[in-house]
């Protein structure tokens, strides 16, 4: 892992991505593949703001750097108001 993550890093040192004037939310944190969509956007240059229900607020996807921001909603199955 260090070899490859190092030559990646030799490989991509001179490239910079631009960054992009548009926000995109991304709910259902607690799957996996939404963890997959904030790192691909979030590589690309996109802000990334993740939704998910009070529940699953500890999700893992919270904590990737790309997210900026994480909000909490209420379920809408118990509190449709």
């Amino acid at each position: 892992c260090l070899i490859a993550k190092l030559k990646h890093y030799l490989i991509c040192q001179g490239t910079h991505v631009e960054k992009k004037n548009m926000t995109i939310v991304i709910t259902g944190a607690k799957m996996y593949k939404s963890t997959l969509f904030v790192k691909w956007l979030g590589k690309a240059g996109y802000d990334i703001v993740l939704v998910e229900t009070e529940k699953f607020w500890c999700s893992g996807s919270r904590f990737s750097k790309y997210v900026k921001k994480f909000y909490t909603v209420a379920d809408a199955l118990t509190k449709p108001e």
